[in-house]
């Protein structure tokens, strides 16, 4: 078997696709060079980002396919596993051949794996915009944490862009240290290493109590269930919410 290695950025992943698809071989494997484990019976090419090729492939797509296709091959990549790549290629080849109509073929054995992610990504997208947390730091800056399953930060930001743009913000995946920010006038990603605890602004602290006391005091301890709970508000996120969904069953 073959595979093509590439830098770990999406640009690096369309200009790699290009390259294997020219080939029509769905038998090569698309894999970052930072997470192929090496094997005996796989010969591995390393193959340079090249940007024309990534917008050649980027603009094919929309047209011989549709805006919503490319959009499933970017949450394939943030969804960071190993085998997006190479998930991509054969769904990417039948695209080509059958048109816009790839995005509805749920059960097809090639296109599913690919839908399939890509709507646990979104899925989890659309669950963070509604749990993310801004706190007011000293200074003025508002700053969010979270640790999602998948790469969300890109497909998140946009959002808050809109959404608090006269407020300049951190957003801050702090599982893969990872920041955007935003200064009002535009945001980028930077890294940002975990493990400084941020300081609160004396206003923050008080809020965040009385949005603490808020609900423990609106909740019905007979009508608590953790199971409803945690299907909407997993308990994996609850570290980084402010007003402790585990207190209400200890009341």
């Amino acid at each position: 078997m073959k595979a093509y290695l590439y830098d770990g950025t999406f640009e690096g992943l369309l200009s790699t696709l290009y390259q294997a698809l020219r080939e029509q071989d769905t038998n090569i494997r698309i894999e970052a060079e930072a997470d192929y484990q090496a094997d005996l019976f796989t010969q591995t090419q390393s193959l340079p980002t090249d940007q024309p090729l990534a917008d050649r492939l980027y603009g094919l797509i929309c047209q011989e396919m549709s805006a919503m296709t490319l959009r499933h091959v970017y949450r394939l990549f943030l969804s960071e596993t190993t085998d997006a790549g190479t998930k991509l290629l054969p769904f990417l080849l039948k695209g080509f051949q059958i048109g816009s109509g790839i995005n509805g073929l749920m059960s097809d054995p090639i296109v599913h794996p690919v839908l399939s992610l890509s709507r646990q990504v979104a899925r989890e997208s659309h669950r963070l915009l509604g749990l993310l947390r801004f706190q007011e730091l000293e200074g003025g800056l508002y700053y969010a944490s979270l640790e999602p399953d998948f790469n969300q930060i890109p497909l998140i930001a946009p959002h808050f862009v809109r959404r608090l743009a006269s407020q300049p913000w951190i957003i801050h995946d702090v599982k893969r240290e990872l920041a955007a920010c935003w200064d009002t006038n535009e945001w980028v990603l930077q890294d940002l290493p975990a493990g400084e605890t941020p300081v609160y602004s004396q206003n923050e602290e008080d809020m965040q109590e009385l949005w603490r006391a808020y609900f423990r005091h609106i909740a019905i301890r007979q009508r608590t269930n953790p199971r409803v709970q945690r299907n909407f508000m997993p308990k994996k996120y609850w570290k980084h919410l402010v007003e402790e969904p585990g207190s209400q069953a200890k009341k």
